[in-house]
């Protein structure tokens, strides 16, 4: 009995793209295919970088990920989610996997934090990168 394997790599345009097994044994003749879908889990390629802000003026935070399929950016203050319905923050989404939070007017007792970028996609474990906002007068 001798079994052969044969692998494809099929691009598509209408799904994602995938690799296509075909195992057969000349004993039977018998084919077996089986699909991977090619998946990569999150990887953060642009990082929030450290912000000094005076108080009452503007903090904005970047961050940018990759992954297959595309990762989702949520942010956290001191390691609790951030809501985008509080006035003074904004979390705008960019096509391209990246995501901005602004936060104005800053105010000191309420806004100097650890603020993270989580990406994840459901793909591996997330990842997070952080930055801290410093509020002076």
């Amino acid at each position: 009995m001798t079994l052969f394997v044969r692998t494809y790599f099929v691009p598509s345009l209408l799904i994602r793209p995938f690799l296509l097994t075909i195992c057969s044994q000349r004993a039977n003749f018998s084919v077996f295919p089986y699909i991977q879908y090619l998946t990569h889990p999150p990887e953060i390629t642009v990082r929030p970088e450290d912000q000094q802000v005076k108080n009452g003026g503007i903090a904005a935070f970047y961050c940018q990920a990759r992954g297959d399929p595309a990762p989702v950016i949520q942010w956290r203050k001191n390691g609790k989610r951030v809501s985008p319905t509080q006035s003074r923050y904004l979390v705008h989404e960019y096509p391209m996997g990246g995501a901005l939070l602004r936060i104005e007017p800053v105010r000191a007792q309420r806004d100097e934090a650890q603020y993270e970028c989580v990406a994840e996609n459901g793909v591996g474990d997330a990842v997070s990168a952080d930055a801290m906002l410093t509020v002076y007068d």
